[in-house]
């Protein structure tokens, strides 16, 4: 472990129709990440339009920056240019061939315990313990949410509100227990 933090990769699949987030990936550690249809790919898609060895990144140490080369004999396409090898550079979209699926590159500075340590010093580290989530509690408590009659009543309400979304001749009645008493 080295005492400087390294950038994590994290690869977002974003729909062209809507530009939301569909899938993410998150890649740190590492030095390598590979997309494409090969079982062995780090990001594997079932899509003719993408070869089965696509794109790579990779981390130089060194300077800690990711690259990203394109390998596909569909191309990459980033910025609406067709690119061979490319400095990658935070939130920036590319695409696999030029109407493949699309993708956004997230660069964080992630940092080591033992660069923690240092930076917040080894007596205080029992702070970063207190932040720690107990996933057997907050199972606990999800459960107890889910099981509650206010959930259910969302959740009703939700469904309500998608049926009268999709047929107009639905009118939503106010419930007047859902009013709220001014502070």
């Amino acid at each position: 472990m080295t005492d400087h933090p390294s950038t994590s990769l994290t690869i977002h699949l974003i729909d062209s129709a809507k530009g939301q987030v569909v899938q993410t990936w998150r890649f740190q550690g590492c030095d390598r990440v590979v997309i494409g249809r090969a079982p062995d790919c780090d990001i594997r898609l079932a899509d003719q339009l993408v070869s089965r060895v696509h794109v790579e990144f990779h981390r130089d140490p060194t300077n800690d920056q990711w690259t990203l080369k394109s390998l596909g004999r569909n191309g990459t396409i980033v910025n609406g240019n067709a690119v061979t090898e490319i400095v990658t550079k935070d939130r920036m979209i590319f695409q696999l061939g030029p109407s493949g699926p699309r993708f956004q590159s997230l660069l964080t500075q992630e940092a080591n315990a033992d660069w923690a340590a240092t930076v917040i010093g080894t007596n205080d580290m029992g702070i970063l313990e207190m932040l720690k989530i107990d996933e057997k509690k907050k199972l606990e408590e999800v459960s107890r949410i889910m099981e509650g009659d206010n959930f259910r009543h969302l959740l009703a309400k939700a469904k309500e509100l998608r049926q009268a979304k999709h047929d107009p001749s639905i009118t939503l009645q106010p419930d007047p227990s859902e009013t709220i008493d001014p502070v």
